[in-house]
């Protein structure tokens, strides 16, 4: 299968050219989720209050990691 080595494949596959943030299919949030979420912290409100408007989206490890600015 040649055709997958071409230089347009090749370019796409090593300058890492996929969907960032909510552009990729599977994100769960948005980026104004996370700047909701990172400005309720600096507000001071606790993070399981905060969590519980976005349970249903992630689960909580990864809503932690959004909390401590992992990710």
């Amino acid at each position: 299968m040649m055709e997958v080595y071409t230089k347009e494949n090749i370019y796409f596959h090593t300058h890492n050219t996929g969907q960032k943030g909510s552009e990729n299919g599977r994100a769960k949030l948005t980026e104004e989720d996370v700047y909701d979420i990172r400005y309720r912290k600096k507000k001071g409100e606790d993070s399981r209050s905060v969590y519980k408007d976005y349970e249903l989206l992630v689960t909580y490890p990864s809503f932690m990691n959004i909390w401590r600015g992992y990710n």
